[in-house]
């Protein structure tokens, strides 16, 4: 851990990723000593890093969660935000300030 806690709060957002990931797949992968979690997790990376939300996030999602068209842009939205905790490069930007308000409204997550 360096002096800031830069690491440990890298490490919180990796980890809010997960829960993250678990709202929107319906599985528990959050469980930090679970090897099947971190198997999923590894499975799912490329979904996850995958450019396109059809081929990439939208696998991921648990189907019953897709009830009206609506929703599936705020569960792709919370699913991109899932991708950004979980990239060791977003790792570096995000705080958790920006996670929430981006939570607040998760369509615009995907606006870029």
């Amino acid at each position: 851990i360096n002096d800031n806690g830069g690491n440990l709060l890298s490490y919180d957002i990796f980890c809010f990723g997960k829960v993250l990931l678990d709202l929107i797949s319906g599985l528990d992968v959050s469980g930090a000593e679970d090897p099947y979690a971190e198997s999923w997790v590894a499975k799912a990376m490329p979904y996850i890093e995958s450019d396109s939300y059809s081929d990439g996030l939208l696998a991921l999602i648990d189907p019953s969660l897709v009830v009206e068209e609506d929703f599936t842009r705020e569960i792709l939205g919370v699913a991109a935000l899932a991708r950004a905790c979980l990239n060791p490069t977003s790792l570096k930007t995000l705080n958790m300030k920006v996670i929430c308000e981006a939570l607040h409204n998760p369509n615009q997550v995907l606006q870029g």
